[in-house]
């Protein structure tokens, strides 16, 4: 007789996925264990009249499954990890995940109102902490300027409430996390056919949205499952303990112990998320601590690449952009036509009364808020952490893009887009790097300012190197050894911790 693992989840689409997702795991793993399911409503899903953040108890939607464990009525309980609470119960643990899934928010806003605009935005979403970052964020973020954002509570499952939104008279669209989204569009099992094609259908009507993680951090542990089992289930823990990813298990313990000194909660308005980037790990967190102060902090917090132990003197940084002049010419914006799907490096790239292009996504916070005042919707950036692969959108549009960067004519090319070079760029002003041969760390905006310094300065290889994800660091590190560069994310906030 084959041993049985019972497996134990919500009875929703997305919570039943991801039960079938952990039992796929294991199969792998135990080929010869058979795997049963059982699936019911927990408190959180037959009350969907409050607010998650105003109900009274803890773990809505967990704690039934918990009384499961404990007298053994299943091994294992397959969650959003997002919905465990922040406290631990001994009795049982969260002893595995799997491959976490991209931990950002997503915005889906009605297609025919853009052109005119909206004047008193509303916006479906319950989560306080959506709510606080998301004002500021929607501020600017828009090809229009909205006088008002309201925020209005809504419940239920993924596809109730993307219906509710496509039904509404009263909501503009929906934030909803991109985690969800992915795994119901990629699943191949049949009986979420029915989903898919709903989905499919209703995001055809919504403009999209990826809200970057420097802007709205999400709730600790977006994105990830969390597999509980009783902690004195010895076969339980063994088979858990084979199909544990052991670095997502640990980056979002570190997160959720990160978020706990916030306090945790879904009432709390505060987001923290942990990023792996490539040898990184990035922190973002913002929002209101427990006394209500703004904290708003972008880090690395790991890295493969050196880092400092104490404070220096900030007259020790050469700022090398601010001794050499920058020269821009020969700049020809491109004219976007309606099919295009950009990748755009800068503001101005666009000619002037362009079309909107089918796609935009920007390399960086800045360009989205030049684009956006210019009236262009974009869909999302590289939030500064650089170009290593194409945006992540294929799944949420259901097709590949055929993307085109725009760019200078140094600029990086990839094999996942063509690179349209539009403008020169040219410095001057090198002997002035001559006088700064007694300091000890250069600051690069640029990674092909970089190589022009050092091909008249062969001495700067001696020095340590200091510049921001991306392309600047890749170009860096292949002529500077790892533990003479500091990688920051963000250099102004880096300086203001770092120098005295």
């Amino acid at each position: 007789m084959k041993p049985t693992i019972k497996i134990s989840a919500r009875k929703s689409d997305l919570a039943r996925l991801q039960a079938y997702m952990v039992g796929d795991a294991i199969r792998k793993h135990f080929k010869n264990y058979q795997i049963d399911y059982s699936f019911r409503e927990s408190l959180g899903d037959k009350n969907l009249e409050n607010p998650l953040w105003k109900m009274p108890e803890k773990g809505v939607f967990t704690q039934d499954f918990k009384e499961d464990l404990i007298n053994g009525r299943t091994d294992l309980v397959v969650h959003s990890w997002k919905d465990i609470p922040i406290e631990d119960s001994g009795t049982t643990s969260i002893s595995g995940t799997l491959v976490r899934a991209d931990e950002r928010d997503v915005l889906l806003f009605k297609k025919d109102l853009i052109t005119a605009g909206v004047k008193n935005l509303k916006i479906f979403s319950s989560s306080p902490r959506r709510e606080f970052n998301l004002t500021p964020f929607f501020q600017w973020s828009l090809p229009f300027k909205p006088d008002s954002i309201q925020f209005i509570p809504v419940r239920g499952n993924i596809q109730t409430r993307v219906l509710k939104t496509l039904e509404s008279t009263e909501a503009h669209g929906i934030i909803v996390a991109k985690a969800a989204l992915d795994r119901l569009l990629t699943t191949t099992r049949k009986e979420f056919n029915p989903t898919q094609k709903f989905l499919r259908k209703a995001l055809k009507k919504f403009a999209i949205q990826v809200i970057p993680l420097s802007q709205s951090p999400t709730s600790a542990a977006q994105g990830s499952l969390a597999i509980e089992i009783n902690s004195s289930n010895t076969r339980a823990k063994k088979v858990v303990k084979a199909i544990n990813q052991g670095l997502d298990f640990k980056l979002v313990n570190d997160e959720r112990i990160r978020f706990k000194q916030w306090g945790g909660g879904c009432h709390q308005k505060m987001g923290v998320s942990f990023k792996r980037q490539g040898p990184h790990v990035l922190m973002f967190e913002r929002g209101l601590d427990q006394k209500g102060d703004f904290v708003w902090n972008q880090d690395i917090i790991t890295t493969a690449f050196g880092s400092l132990k104490k404070t220096i003197a900030a007259d020790s940084i050469v700022e090398s952009h601010s001794l050499l002049e920058k020269r821009v010419g020969s700049l020809k914006p491109y004219r976007a036509k309606k099919n295009d799907s950009l990748i755009v490096t800068k503001g101005n790239l666009i000619a002037e009364g362009s079309v909107q292009p089918h796609h935009v996504w920007t390399s960086g916070i800045e360009t989205w808020k030049q684009l956006a005042e210019q009236g262009y919707w974009v869909m999302g950036s590289y939030d500064s952490l650089g170009e290593t692969q194409s945006p992540e959108l294929d799944i949420l549009l259901g097709v590949k893009p055929k993307w085109k960067k725009l760019t200078h004519k140094r600029g990086h090319s990839k094999k996942w887009a063509k690179t349209l070079k539009l403008y020169t760029v040219d410095y001057s002003g090198f002997e002035n790097l001559e006088d700064m041969k007694h300091k000890t760390f250069f600051f690069w905006s640029h990674g092909d300012l970089f190589l022009l310094s050092l091909k008249k300065f062969p001495w700067l290889k001696k020095k340590t190197h200091i510049c921001g994800l991306g392309s600047t660091l890749d170009t860096i590190a292949k002529h500077i050894p790892k533990k003479n560069i500091i990688a920051v994310y963000n250099y102004k906030e880096w300086k203001k911790k770092w120098t005295q």
